[in-house]
């Protein structure tokens, strides 16, 4: 026969091992948002870089511009002279010709430098937008990811806390078939509590009717039986009323 005392401490420990299951699966998703926050925030930083790089792109574009604009100049110029000491009118014609070409080549990148300019001004005042915006997301995130961190360490510090005390109840518990009995349950049932009363005649863990058999059992024996439905670990709600028992214990 088992004891209301052992009955008690197996409800305990559900209870300790229900709470660690608890928090057990909030670390894990706070796990997973952390996972997510630290994503997030490598992609305000590309957003931060991507920006920078739009920058320099345009800078490099209207320095090579310019580059090629001085070297156009330079060469307009040599023709001109050249020009300037030819004798012969063909040779004349012909450097005339290609100043003329190079002046107008000359017109059209001034033009898509100045262009240049207009569209560097605007592309700035986009990509000093898009940066700020990505640095505020980025403030807030890190953030959100300092309390996550935070939770997460209070949190396993409760398991471990949790743990010692488990262990601690485990170690205290007599009855070795009794804990074994409450082991396999767990094993079995997917989901807590795994011991728990039978109330009106039905297993409260599945709301099934459970047999007249373990009704006696459980009136004669105070024991734990086990549903026949479920595979939870039953006890007698009357029996525990009747001897000052309260599973909330557990």
């Amino acid at each position: 026969m088992i004891g209301q005392e052992e009955v008690n401490l197996i409800l305990i420990l559900q209870g300790y091992d229900g709470r660690l299951v608890a928090i057990s699966e909030r670390l894990e998703n706070l796990s997973k948002d952390r996972a997510e926050i630290e994503k997030a925030i490598e992609i305000e930083k590309k957003k931060v870089a991507d920006s920078k790089a739009m920058i320099f792109d345009a800078k490099m574009k209207l320095d090579k511009a310019n580059l090629e604009l001085e070297s156009l100049n330079q060469k307009l110029m040599e023709l001109k002279i050249r020009q300037a000491s030819v004798k012969k009118s063909t040779e004349y014609n012909l450097l005339q010709n290609q100043a003329a070409a190079m002046a107008e080549k000359i017109e059209q990148l001034e033009d898509e430098i100045v262009t240049s300019l207009y569209s560097s001004d605007d592309l700035k005042i986009v990509s000093d937008k898009m940066g700020m915006e990505a640095n505020l997301r980025i403030n807030s995130l890190n953030d959100e990811l300092s309390r996550n961190l935070s939770l997460i360490e209070d949190i396993s510090k409760n398991i471990s806390e949790l743990n010692l005390k488990i262990d601690g109840l485990r170690k205290n518990l007599v009855n070795r078939d009794l804990l074994r009995m409450y082991d396999l349950a767990r094993r079995g049932v997917k989901r807590m509590p795994v011991v728990i009363p039978v109330e009106d005649g039905r297993c409260k863990g599945c709301n099934i009717r459970v047999s007249n058999d373990i009704l006696v059992a459980l009136r004669s024996s105070g024991s734990l039986v086990q549903c026949e439905a479920c595979g939870r670990l039953l006890y007698g709600k009357e029996q525990e009323q009747e001897n000052g028992f309260d599973d909330e214990n557990g």
